[in-house]
């Protein structure tokens, strides 16, 4: 017995039948542009917030929330650096092994940048 599955995706948005152009930008741009918003909106209120600790002279609560700010970027070069199958060479130091070193952990302190850009 066969099963035939149909796209579960709808053609129709509040019983208006939708072009392929309409689909896509609802689909997908409009979620892509609202991420990149909330994303851009939540790490600006992140620094506003540590710049109010600091001018408050709260240097315990400022650094705390970069902490928690960078804790996954941080996790994430760890686990990358760490892996072995991912470097070029697969002995431990080389220059191409450098060169990828030095690219990760520039992509992982400038995350911000690196998340906007993908």
């Amino acid at each position: 017995m066969s099963v035939s599955h149909k796209s579960t995706k709808p053609n129709k948005i509040l019983g208006f039948p939708l072009s392929a152009k309409q689909d896509v930008l609802i689909n997908y741009l409009v979620p892509s542009i609202g991420g990149c918003a909330l994303y851009i909106f939540l790490f600006a209120t992140d620094i506003a917030l540590t710049h109010r600790y600091f001018k408050d002279d709260e240097s315990v609560w400022a650094w705390t929330t970069y902490g928690i700010m960078y804790l996954p970027a941080f996790g994430s070069c760890l686990i990358i650096m760490y892996s072995a199958e991912l470097r070029p060479e697969l002995k431990l130091c080389g220059k191409k092994n450098l060169i990828w070193y030095l690219c990760k952990l520039t992509l992982h302190l400038l995350f911000p940048v690196w998340a906007l850009w993908r």
